[in-house]
C-alpha cells in the first residue's frame, strides 16, 4: 500500500541543506508556504517526525501531496503513519543533477526510519533510480512494506 504512494504520488522533493547550526530550520515553517502538502505537513507534527528531521543537518524531504497523504493514512495508525514518514526522508541531499547522475543509474540510500533500530534488513532503505527521460523513481528495498 505505502509503495503505490511512493511511486504514482511523488510530487515535490524538498531540500534542506543548510550550513547552519541544524537547530536553525524548520521543516514545518518551510511546508506552511505550500498548502498542497497541508496534510504531510500536519503529520509531521502530529507524528513529531518535524522534530526529527530538524535535528538533521542534511535531508531529502520525499514531500507527497495531500490526495496522496490521504491515501497513505487512511487505515493506519498513528505509528504506521510515522514510520511512513520517516521512510520518506532520505538521509543525505539529492537534487536534481545528483539524481540524474547516479553511478550505475542507481543508489541506495538510508532513510530517517534507519535510524530508530527499528528497520530489519533493508528496511531503512529507499532504492533510488534514474529512469531517464527526466525521471527517477524511488522505491522500498522491501517488495512489501506494512506499517
Amino acid at each position: 500500500m505505502a509503495m503505490a504512494v511512493y511511486q504514482h504520488h511523488l510530487l515535490i522533493f524538498l531540500y534542506v541543506t543548510l550550513l547552519i547550526p541544524t537547530n536553525s530550520h524548520n521543516i514545518t515553517v518551510i511546508l506552511d508556504a505550500f498548502p498542497d502538502y497541508s496534510v504531510y505537513n500536519s503529520y509531521l507534527s502530529k507524528t513529531k517526525v518535524c522534530h526529527e528531521i530538524n535535528s538533521h543537518k542534511t535531508v531529502t524531504c520525499l514531500v507527497l501531496s495531500n490526495s496522496a497523504m490521504s491515501s497513505l493514512v487512511a487505515d493506519q495508525s498513528l505509528t504506521g503513519i510515522k514510520n511512513a514518514l520517516r521512510h520518506l526522508i532520505l538521509l543525505g541531499y539529492f537534487d536534481q543533477q545528483n539524481l540524474h547522475n547516479l553511478t550505475r543509474g542507481t543508489t541506495l540510500t538510508t532513510t530517517l526510519y534507519h535510524t530508530t533500530g527499528n528497520a530489519s534488513g533493508n528496511l531503512g532503505f529507499v532504492n533510488i533510480t534514474n529512469l531517464r527521460g527526466g525521471r527517477v523513481g524511488f522505491a522500498s528495498t522491501q517488495l512489501f512494506v506494512c506499517w
